[in-house]
């Protein structure tokens, strides 16, 4: 199938609405009156791509297409509703892992991230568990199955055990659970105890500075470690007054009025505490290496379980449109040479865009008789070549379009509006229903045609 086959049959219908970011533009897209529209209930974006993929690719091997009929027909059952329905609940949260693990493996990793791979962990663990007792029944399932491993129990076990996601949020980066690293844990104690402990040293270190200061407090920079930092009374002072006036003190440096003087408990906070926030950080990112590392050593399979994940949830949305519409699935034929019939066929877009539908019937065929076409008449002893005819309005190109569009959904695996259905498998459809001008093709309208028609009966 073509471009211009693919815009006939109406598979997808990009179109445009105003965007709410550039007021007056129509550059935002959604999808229009289409068989992907009318298909996709996906839950996951990986599910919308795959959907999207198997739309672009019409299966042409016998093997492929009716391994897709059984996993729709399984999904179809009523007695698998529950089953369904949990399935599509995991896959609600069900991110696509590429980029968060690329991320993760650069370091640039944020706390979103973080939570959706915890969440899609965990939510091909539950799948795992749902589909179990079906592995026997399901190529997809058993494929999944096959690829839980004990590593993607540990990942979701370290997540779980070591990601606080509260903290995580409120400071936006990786933060350790407590109980995980004693180390780590003593020095959280010492740090969360500083603002208190800083505030008392301030306090008696102003009484030694005496009247001469207005403001006094404790700081930390990183390679001077803890200072006093005063504001004197008198502004304009001089190297030689603060020499003589805070003469018990080392002087620093001076900034917008404030003098930085290192005291000798300075010099013991120094050697008790350091720099405990630098050293909480570096606990906390060895730990977070250790995690990355056992991530990025399963990150194959994780793109395994989501693709897989994907595919399992197009093929559900495929099979929910199925049920919910009454559609059948056709009997598929690796024989060019056997009959093709479709038993009152409705077009799949054009039945919910009026109130009433006609269904047609369609068939040819060495076997078929001539005295139960109504539509169209034979001309060639193979019923191959059809010539279809009536007055304007009555239906020509929609129940052309129903023909090919039902042919089509039969070979991406899917089940079709009909009553009863028999196809062969077909190498290719071309169509001259729909031409697309375009000044970069450099056909006129008529050439555009003739280009159609050419491809088609060559």
């Amino acid at each position: 199938m073509n471009k211009m086959t693919f815009e006939a049959f109406k598979i997808f219908e990009p179109t445009t609405r105003p965007s709410g970011s550039s007021a007056g533009k129509w550059n935002r897209s959604k999808e229009g009156l289409s068989i992907f529209g009318l298909l996709n209930r996906c839950k996951s974006s990986l599910g919308v791509k795959s959907l999207c993929n198997i739309l672009r690719c019409p299966l042409r091997k016998y093997e492929s297409i009716i391994k897709r009929q059984k996993l729709i027909a399984f999904f179809v059952l009523s007695e698998h509703y529950d089953l369904v329905q949990n399935l599509r609940q995991h896959l609600r949260s069900t991110k696509n892992l590429r980029g968060i693990v690329r991320r993760i493996a650069n370091f640039t990793a944020s706390v979103q991230d973080w939570k959706n791979l915890k969440k899609t962990i965990d939510n091909l663990l539950g799948m795992s568990r749902a589909i179990a007792e079906y592995t026997s029944e399901c190529d997809i399932f058993e494929s999944m199955s096959s690829l839980i491993s004990d590593d993607i129990f540990s990942v979701s076990y370290f997540l779980e055990k070591m990601f606080d996601i509260h903290e995580s949020e409120r400071t936006y980066r990786f933060v350790v659970k407590s109980g995980i690293d004693d180390t780590l844990d003593d020095k959280r104690r010492k740090h969360n105890g500083l603002p208190d402990l800083l505030t008392s040293i301030a306090e008696m270190e102003i009484v030694d500075l005496g009247d001469v200061i207005e403001e006094c407090s404790i700081i930390y920079l990183p390679r001077i470690g803890y200072m006093i930092a005063v504001k004197p009374v008198e502004e304009d002072i001089s190297e030689e007054e603060i020499s003589a006036q805070f003469s018990n003190f080392d002087f620093l440096f001076k900034t917008n009025e404030i003098l930085h003087f290192k005291s000798d408990r300075c010099r013991e906070l120094d050697q008790t505490f350091g720099d405990t926030d630098a050293e909480i950080k570096q606990i906390e990112f060895n730990i977070i290496h250790k995690l990355s590392t056992l991530v990025l050593s399963l990150d194959e399979t994780l793109k395994s379980l989501t693709d897989l994940a994907g595919k399992l949830d197009s093929i559900i949305s495929i099979a929910m449109v199925s049920k919910e519409n009454g559609w059948v699935k056709p009997n598929m034929t690796d024989d060019n040479d056997h009959e093709f019939k479709i038993e009152e066929g409705r077009h799949p877009l054009q039945e919910m865009c009026v109130n009433v539908f006609v269904p047609n019937t369609t068939s040819y065929g060495k076997d078929i008789n001539i005295q139960n076409l109504h539509c169209y008449y034979p001309i060639l002893d193979s019923s191959r070549v059809c010539i279809l005819t009536g007055p304007n309005g009555s239906g020509k190109s929609v129940y052309l379009k129903q023909v090919g569009t039902l042919v089509y959904l039969a070979h991406i695996g899917s089940w079709i509006p009909a009553v009863k259905a028999s196809v062969p498998i077909l190498r290719r459809i071309d169509t001259r229903i729909k031409a697309t001008e375009s000044i970069s093709l450099g056909l006129s309208a008529f050439a555009i045609d003739v280009h159609q028609m050419n491809s088609a009966i060559r």
